[in-house]
């Protein structure tokens, strides 16, 4: 019999609930993986971003750069048109400023007809990014409106490898720019000091030296250092037509990538200091680096030019070149030190010459090395053997007790001197010292050439260097000079040394060989750079300007070129003017003071914000914010601070006033506008602009 049975659901609802749950879990997972997967693409997207942001700050760089140069090639064109102001039309001088622009811009940028130097645009980098370019692809196009550089390249890589490339084509155009001399840009504007003969520190101690914060200039004098500090700092440019001279017990310090501008950098100071002479920065030095103090050690970072150079080939029996027609690096002191470190660039386009201060003495005696020391010019002597008496140098009286007939020099005599004269040297020359009242006459030899003084020098190293030798021992004899000679074995850009450069760490000596191929392209490079830097350095002392289209007014003087003479000597002892220049006091002071020193402290303290003109000498014994410029000298004193004010000195001569503007040369009958409406102003960035612009292509 079939009984009644009830249906029971309960295991399906399990069955359901379990399976719902699966579902929401499952559900979930994949929701939450979405979410996972969508964080990190954004986190992707946001790396790509700030990449890609990162190589646009490149190019925006890049372009700040030009933004620079821009700027500078106008200023040197409106400057050059003030010139010929008056014999103009309207309509001749905007297409001549047009013009000029075009040239100043087309040579601070090309490395060759038709070429951009791409190590130019590089320089401009200050993020991580890389400039890549192939040979040949740097094109550089200009027509009558504008200067197109083709093919800019960018890229950049994160430390997760993210790269991102931008290419593009740069415009440099006039087209946004109506050229109507609404700006002016006095170059001497951005100086703090401006001396036409010289700068000096003498007695400042190094605890409480004196600090320069922008560019200076200094005449024939140089600026020159004793028992001083100096720290010059945010200088665009530090130029004199002397010596930087950094006597005993002296310091000084160039930074923020400063471009200098000297005949000779000499150092004999002895301090606590790491380094008496410490750059970073661009320095382009006519002639030599001589190191002669004890414990005097030089430090550059950055670049580094000796530029000076005369071609070895003379057929006089006495080379008529002298020391001065060549660039080299010397160390004469002891215990001394020199550094190249984290350099760019390197050329140095002579030797070291050896000369004496003899009267009867002409020429003298060129060696095998950019960067020496002195004890190696005993590597130069004509080996012992193969002069008559057995013995170099000979006393002048026996000299003149030679047997009648004999040779002095005979390269064929027996010699055990190790390395074939005759492979290298085709003669001697002769240099005369005085020793305890006596006169010595020293043998020299005389190459063939200047690559064979180079090989010369290098089998010099072969023979008695890292003590392979009993006869003489290289480590030794540089040692007696040098503590270290450090060379940076990065350098990136130009290498380019007339002679091989002598290095010295861990008493070890060594020898790095010429990088110049006589007879090759690299010496004709190196000879082409010598001459335009050479130009430059001129253009520089003249016009405070790299390129100039027009002759300076007083060749021979910075100061009357910049200050009209004439109206300081119809002015009294001193002259003082008042000017507001936006909404700040500033003043002017003229001091006709030829021949004597006028002192900063005269100035109240609340007036020391302008302009000084003297046309003496001015003593910094307080501290001043803007430009000083004297027709003579200027001494800083201890503690003392001058800063230089481009937008016052600018803002003081945009004002117009007559009896201001009628001392600075160019400025007195020439309207200087306000900056007025859009229409009327130059914007140099708008000047600039992409084209054909691509991302990863």
């Amino acid at each position: 019999m079939m009984g009644n049975r009830k249906t029971d659901n309960r295991g399906a609802t399990l069955i359901i609930v379990v399976i719902c749950s699966a579902f929401v879990m499952i559900l979930s997972t994949v929701i939450l993986s979405i979410t996972v997967t969508n964080r990190q693409m954004k986190k992707i997207e946001h790396e790509i971003k700030d990449n890609f942001y990162s190589a646009e700050t490149a190019l925006d760089e890049i372009k700040a750069g030009l933004e620079e140069l821009v700027a500078d090639s106008l200023e040197g064109a409106y400057l050059g048109i003030l010139e010929e102001f008056t014999s103009h039309t309207e309509e001749e001088k905007r297409d001549k400023m047009k013009e000029d622009f075009l040239d100043n811009l087309e040579a601070r940028l090309s490395m060759g007809p038709g070429l951009y130097n791409a190590n130019t645009l590089r320089n401009f980098l200050r993020v991580p990014a890389t400039f890549n370019i192939a040979p040949g692809e740097n094109l550089l196009l200009r027509d009558g409106e504008s200067i197109t550089l083709k093919n800019v390249r960018v890229e950049y890589e994160d430390d997760k490898g993210y790269l991102t490339t931008i290419s593009t084509d740069i415009v440099i155009s006039t087209s946004m720019a109506n050229f109507n001399l609404s700006i002016r840009t006095p170059g001497f504007a951005e100086y703090a000091l401006i001396a036409d003969n010289q700068i000096k520190l003498d007695g400042t101690g190094l605890a409480n030296g004196a600090k320069a914060d922008g560019s200076i200039y200094s005449g024939d004098g140089g600026i020159v250092l004793g028992n001083s500090r100096f720290d010059i700092n945010n200088a665009r440019n530090v130029v004199t037509r002397g010596d930087i001279s950094v006597e005993a017990n002296s310091v000084i310090t160039i930074r923020d990538d400063s471009t200098i501008w000297v005949k000779n950098i000499n150092v004999n100071s002895d301090t606590t200091e790491e380094y008496e002479i410490d750059i970073k920065g661009k320095c382009y030095v006519a002639d030599d680096l001589t190191i002669n103090g004890n414990k005097s050690k030089v430090r550059v970072q950055g670049e580094y030019y000796g530029y000076s150079y005369d071609s070895y080939n003379d057929t006089a029996p006495s080379p008529s070149l002298t020391a001065q027609g060549n660039s080299a690096v010397v160390i004469n002191g002891k215990n001394a030190g020199l550094e190249f470190s984290d350099m760019d660039a390197l050329m140095i386009s002579g030797r070291a010459f050896l000369s004496s201060d003899y009267t009867g003495d002409t020429g003298g005696i060129y060696t095998g090395e950019s960067i020496t020391v002195k004890e190696l010019q005993l590597a130069y002597y004509v080996p012992k053997d193969f002069i008559w008496c057995g013995s170099n140098p000979v006393s002048y009286d026996e000299y003149l007790a030679k047997p009648s007939g004999e040779s002095e020099v005979d390269f064929t005599r027996t010699s055990t001197f190790p390395i074939n004269i005759a492979d290298y040297a085709d003669g001697f020359l002769n240099l005369h010292y005085i020793h305890h009242g006596e006169r010595y006459k020293y043998y020299y030899l005389k190459f063939k050439s200047e690559a064979k003084a180079n090989e010369y020098m290098q089998k010099y190293f072969e023979e008695f260097g890292n003590g392979s030798s009993d006869v003489l021992n290289i480590d030794e004899l540089v040692g007696r000079n040098v503590d270290s000679i450090i060379i940076d074995n990065t350098i990136s850009n130009i290498f380019l040394t007339a002679g091989n450069l002598v290095t010295y760490t861990a008493n070890t000596s060594n020898i790095i060989n010429s990088a110049v191929d006589y007879g090759g392209l690299s010496l004709t490079a190196m000879e082409n750079l010598s001459n335009q830097l050479s130009k430059r350095y001129d253009s520089m002392t003249r016009n405070l300007k790299m390129t100039t289209t027009s002759p300076a007014y007083d060749y021979s003087s910075l100061f009357n070129s910049i200050i009209d003479t004439n109206e300081l000597d119809a002015s009294p002892y001193e002259s003082r003017f008042f000017a507001y220049v936006d909404g700040i006091p500033c003043y002017v002071y003229i001091i006709n003071n030829p021949g004597s020193t006028y002192y900063i402290s005269n100035i109240p303290h609340d007036e020391r914000q302008g302009i000084v003109v003297a046309r003496g000498s001015v003593c910094v014994d307080k501290d001043y914010n803007g430009l000083i410029i004297t027709g003579e000298n200027i001494e800083l004193k201890a503690s003392v601070n001058v800063s230089a004010a481009k937008e016052v000195i600018e803002g003081i001569l945009r004002l117009g006033d007559p009896e201001i503007n009628c001392y600075f040369r160019g400025f007195p009958t020439l309207p200087v506008p306000t900056p007025g409406a859009s229409d009327n102003n130059l914007s140099v960035a708008d000047m600039i602009s992409f084209e054909n612009w691509r991302k990863n292509k």
